[in-house]
């Protein structure tokens, strides 16, 4: 059992979502959520294309916009899906 305040829950909790997914796809949008909390960008940016269809409009804004930062010829397309 783990302590509070012991080690990052971050890797168990992303392969909780991992499993889960397998099961029931709709939980992308959870993990591309936890992992754009922690930072993990690209790995966020990576599961969203691999589960478009799971994301919601606000929060596939929100990966575009963070993804436009780092990688604009990336997004293109996917902007102009939206449009």
């Amino acid at each position: 059992m783990e302590t509070v305040g012991g080690d990052d829950p971050t890797a168990w909790a992303l392969g909780v979502l991992r499993d889960r997914i397998t099961q029931q796809p709709a939980y992308a949008s959870e993990l591309v959520d936890v992992l754009l909390a922690v930072g993990r960008d690209d790995q966020a940016w990576r599961e969203a294309m691999h589960h478009r269809r799971w994301l919601g409009g606000p929060q596939w804004q929100t990966l575009l916009q963070r993804r436009a930062v780092t990688h604009p010829e990336e997004v293109i397309q996917p902007y102009r899906d939206l449009v």
